[in-house]
């Protein structure tokens, strides 16, 4: 490689284009983290500039990464794609497109000198856009053509560029308006040469032996925080290039460019296991497809850069294989299924927050897609794995070996020999099955024993015990098609305690001495068990407040729509509220989960 230090007005005034590749990162420079030093600094070396002459000591840019591309021949212009800097390169020509702005209000002869930094000359191009020096990814050039012309449209869109533009704009005016010894124009000329003299920047110039991905990662991934995601986009798009057999735009619209939407950008979890949906989806697909354990975004770019070194493929076909995974994701995440169960299914386990079964669930839904593992066998495969994962929350089993468990059953699946149309699903379940001690599938008689004795309330996340009895719920709808078919949000209703826990006023317990106290801590060894627990709309539940069983159930039967609490109403069993009803209704509860999440046997 070769490297110089270059001031901008050197560097700007070459007769070239600096091309942002395709698949860079969007613009993400702001007011507030960049565009407010900038000023800062520019203005401070204007000053310098002012006081010390020739002797005003350089401002230092940081450094661009260039690669040579095959020379424009219509134009006879420079290509260089830039591998990195693009933030930088970009903010600069937004700040002297604001300079030029204010030349030509004032007059000011800089206005010539200004605008040969940001266009080549007209008489060795042949279009608008090979005019200007600067050209953004393919996506944002029509909006760059707009921000660099000197007429802004009478309603631009709300775009970095724009913001960017107007930001310097009213920053450099209001500066060169302020009361001083110098006038309007000496000052605005001084701020003008202090940008092209004394803002300097390292220039790299790529040779054909330099790796410019291994140059981006030391400049990028070991220093700046760039996504996971942005690191193994430009990995994998550089190897594209270096394989030159591909249109990398082509590439780029086809199988990537749906990932620039802020869906993608969003992020899943919560504290510092947040991570944006593409990070996610790029783990759990290198899972899904390699021989070993990969799912850690944190260590995502060098998993990903060793599995490219190892998997011979072309980068065509992972990108196109990428590109499927992304729409089973977005099934999942999205809610895109078509089975009301499946996506119900789905739906819980995203709920419960398990990203480590995701590789199983995308591979299934792509041998799905491929006829590998017919529909049926899918979603028996899908129904079990939620049947696993609701039994381990309400049986408290570790999650501490998730990722491993899921991650044996997924290559067991994979074995040679298990891809005909119906064994795929019968060799996941076997698998379940077979696990034992603290990976094991809860039996029948452990989740009734949990669901009897076992404190919920207490112990486990209130949107959990919503997913349970909505289960429930959905199930006791279902087993009689004479009730109506009905959709209930249950996020949207309260957890309520039949018993209340401030039960003394009006339940109180008739016995004295030691029996009162031993019944009193009997009867709070049983207020937070599932039997004592149902679900209300918000109203309804202060209305129930501490009030007594024959109150509470008279409320219930005037408002009530949920098959559980009907039951609650008409059933004689619970005439009678107390601690054995408590015990009985969890075992009646559990009769229902168990077929709401059945576990499979084999023999």
């Amino acid at each position: 490689m070769k490297s110089e230090t270059y001031t901008l007005g050197k560097l700007l005034l070459f007769q070239r284009r600096y091309v942002i590749p395709t698949f860079q990162r969007d613009y993400e420079w702001t007011r507030d983290d960049q565009w407010e030093l900038l000023i800062e600094d520019f203005i401070a070396a204007a000053t310098r500039l002012n006081t010390f002459t020739d002797k005003a000591s350089p401002h230092f840019l940081g450094a661009i990464v260039l690669d040579q591309m095959p020379p424009d021949k219509a134009a006879g212009l420079e290509l260089h794609s830039v591998i990195d800097g693009q933030q930088r390169l970009t903010t600069i020509h937004l700040l002297i497109r604001a300079l030029l702005d204010i030349a030509m209000e004032t007059g000011s002869t800089k206005d010539k000198q200004l605008r040969r930094l940001l266009r080549n000359p007209d008489d060795l191009v042949e279009s608008e856009q090979e005019t200007h020096k600067l050209l953004p990814r393919r996506r944002d050039r029509k909006v760059w053509l707009n921000v660099m012309a000197d007429k802004l449209p009478s309603d631009p869109i709300s775009h970095p560029y724009y913001k960017g533009r107007a930001f310097f704009y009213n920053k450099i005016s209001n500066y060169i308006k302020e009361p001083n010894t110098s006038s309007l124009q000496t000052t605005f000329d001084d701020l003008v040469d202090s940008l092209l003299t004394l803002f300097k920047v390292v220039v790299i110039e790529l040779e054909d032996e330099d790796d410019a991905q291994v140059i981006f990662e030391v400049l990028n991934g070991r220093q700046t925080p760039l996504s996971a995601s942005d690191l193994v986009k430009n990995l994998i798009f550089l190897r594209a290039e270096r394989e030159e057999q591909y249109d990398i735009n082509h590439l780029y619209d086809q199988y990537w460019g749906s990932f620039d939407d802020k869906w993608w950008k969003q992020k899943v979890g919560s504290g510092h296991a947040a991570r944006a949906h593409t990070d996610r989806l790029l783990a759990a697909w290198l899972t899904a497809v390699s021989d070993k354990p990969m799912y850690d975004t944190k260590r995502l770019y060098g998993q990903m850069r060793r599995y490219l070194a190892t998997c011979a493929l072309e980068m065509e076909l992972v990108l196109s294989e990428i590109s499927e995974y992304a729409n089973h994701y977005q099934d999942i995440y999205a809610q895109r299924i078509e089975s009301p169960r499946i996506a119900t299914a789905l739906h819980r386990i995203r709920e419960l927050g398990y990203v480590t079964v995701i590789p199983l669930l995308l591979w299934l839904k792509q041998q799905a897609t491929y006829g590998n593992l017919e529909t049926s066998g899918y979603e028996q495969a899908v129904l079990d794995i939620e049947s696993y994962l609701i039994r381990r929350v309400v049986t408290r089993d570790s999650t501490r070996e998730y990722a491993k468990i899921f991650w044996s059953i997924l290559q067991t699946a994979r074995q040679p020999g298990q891809s005909s149309s119906d064994q795929i699903n019968v060799v996941i379940r076997e698998a379940f099955c077979r696990l034992e001690g603290s990976a094991r599938w809860p039996s029948d008689k452990t989740l009734i024993d949990c669901f009897e004795r076992n404190d919920f309330y207490a112990r486990m996340a209130q949107y959990v015990i919503k997913i349970i009895l909505g289960g429930i719920e959905e199930q006791i709808r279902s087993e009689n098609p004479q009730i109506e078919k009905a959709i209930v949000n249950y996020n949207n209703l309260t957890i309520e305690h039949i018993m209340p826990q401030k039960w003394e006023d009006n339940w109180r317990i008739k016995a004295e001495g030691n029996e009162l106290l031993l019944a009193k801590q009997r009867r709070n060894d049983h207020i937070h068990r599932i039997g004592n627990l149902t679900l209300l709309n918000s109203p309804l539940n202060k209305l129930q407040s501490n009030h007594s069983w024959t109150n509470k159930r008279r409320a219930l039967q005037q408002f009530t729509t949920l098959r559980m609490n009907i039951d609650l109403i008409q059933n004689s069993k619970w005439d009678k509220w107390n601690e054995k009803t408590i015990t009985d209704r969890g075992r009646f509860l559990a009769a229902y989960a168990t077929r709401v999440w059945p576990r499979a046997t084999i023999d």
